[in-house]
């Protein structure tokens, strides 16, 4: 079965990818290089994941939650051990470089070195903080970054401390800058037939994904505050999920009513716009226990009719199950031994060289062993 086809479509040639003919050796061992190097791998480049013997370490996770990270990251991927730290595994990595097109790092290879021994290599870091300023040496981690960037800061309710986001946000936005870096670098090498290196900060990543608001404290020392939207939105708990729910003023008696409880909309703090907006947190006191004993679905039909705004607040189950994914074909499916594991689906679409996975993540060989293999095939 391709693997970019669900379990019950039948099997056909998978088409040529974009980046078919290029050559990744992907030297990462974390979240970002691992994210950007599969992104390439699943638009045909052949990408071979370099790893110490026994695996790198996202093979070996602490937290449970980061069980099946290392599948996810490196789908599609070729892998060899090989022991960096001995002379042969200098010379091997030497080889390789001579033949390949892209590296990707988040370690102390000396990339500009690889550069010069392949002029047309284009060479890529990921680091926490760039070489220059107090922070050049620092090691960080997902929390630091969205501390550091002003993220967490701008995150939570105002009453309470700044909020830390889940996941490895920070990681995989600098993985996407990456590959937008890579894929800019390969044309401009088609131009000039010169390779570069590349260099992405995490720190930096993280500090421009709050872009508007750090550069609106520039221009007038204000920002978003952490704390309750100034205005009629909230979230609502009803007896089967959260609802999100946005009622702008003109709606708001239409809202009432479809609430069956019109005397919320006249009551003289909430009777005006303005007052809607100044007293909101006590039309939201009034309205949760009546929302409380509706469904998730009664309660969207109540704000669709008056015209407001909400969506479903979704769980991971409701993102599985959701409908308009299954229509975009989003969720695949890969096997992994006897069983099988859902993927998700490609940041952006080719409409002549679709995205395709060949395989699951890949299992550990020695160098010699894929080299054998290299040969037969």
């Amino acid at each position: 079965m391709n693997s970019t086809q669900s379990s019950n479509t039948a099997p056909h040639a998978s088409p040529a990818g974009v980046l078919d003919g290029i050559k990744i050796i992907d030297l990462s061992t974390g979240v970002a290089g691992q994210f950007a190097a599969r992104v390439l791998g699943e638009y045909g480049a052949d990408v071979v994941l370099l790893e110490p013997p026994g695996g790198c370490e996202l093979r070996h996770p602490k937290a449970i939650e980061d069980r099946y990270l290392f599948w996810h990251l490196n789908t599609g991927k070729k892998s060899i051990t090989l022991d960096l730290n001995s002379t042969q595994g200098q010379q091997a990595l030497t080889h390789l470089i001579q033949s390949c097109d892209m590296v990707i790092s988040d370690s102390t290879h000396d990339l500009q070195v690889m550069c010069q021994q392949n002029p047309r290599l284009i060479a890529c870091r990921i680091r926490d903080f760039s070489p220059q300023g107090p922070y050049a040496n620092w090691v960080g981690n997902e929390m630091i970054h969205q501390a550091l960037s002003g993220l967490m800061y701008a995150t939570g309710r105002a009453d309470d401390k700044p909020l830390y986001g889940f996941g490895h946000r920070a990681y995989y936005s600098a993985g996407a800058i990456a590959v937008s870096c890579l894929l800019g670098a390969l044309i401009m090498r088609d131009n000039n037939s010169k390779g570069q290196y590349l260099e992405v900060s995490v720190h930096e990543t993280a500090v421009s994904m709050s872009q508007n608001s750090v550069t609106q404290f520039a221009y007038n020392a204000t920002w978003m505050a952490r704390g309750p939207y100034p205005g009629p939105f909230d979230i609502f708990k009803c007896t089967d999920g959260w609802v999100s729910m946005y009622c702008r003023g003109d709606r708001w008696s239409a809202l009432c009513q479809g609430l069956g409880a019109p005397q919320v909309a006249e009551h003289p703090q909430l009777s005006s716009i303005n007052n809607l907006v100044k007293n909101w947190s006590l039309a939201y006191r009034l309205l949760q226990p009546i929302v409380n004993k509706l469904t998730v679905e009664q309660f969207l039909a109540i704000v669709e009719i008056a015209r407001g705004l909400a969506s479903r607040v979704n769980t991971m189950k409701d993102v599985l199950d959701c409908n308009h994914l299954a229509g975009r074909n989003y969720w695949h499916t890969l096997a992994d031994g006897v069983t099988s594991k859902p993927v998700l689906g490609p940041l952006f679409r080719f409409s002549k060289t679709p995205r395709v996975i060949q395989q699951g993540a890949p299992d550990l060989k020695p160098i010699s062993t894929w080299i054998k293999e290299s040969h037969e095939n």
